[in-house]
């Protein structure tokens, strides 16, 4: 999903895409996004006008912090 449609206090399917191994035991887990957390500029990037921005992370209630990648949408029945 993109971090533009992730709604706080929405529920989500987490999806370990990355295969990081502490988050190996929360994949394929419905989770409830809890807060989102604002990511900011590389402050020591070299090139003018191109500052490269960390993407915003999601705390979930599972404990864990999820990019906007890991979430996905849940199949309404």
């Amino acid at each position: 999903m993109k971090q533009d449609e992730i709604i706080v206090g929405g529920k989500y399917l987490f999806v370990n895409n990355g295969q990081k191994e502490h988050k190996k035991e929360f994949h394929n887990q419905e989770a409830t996004v809890i807060k989102r957390v604002k990511g900011k500029s590389d402050t020591k990037a070299f090139h003018r006008n191109r500052r490269a921005k960390k993407p915003d992370r999601f705390l979930l209630d599972l404990g864990i912090y999820a990019n906007a990648s890991n979430l996905k949408e849940l199949a309404t029945k």
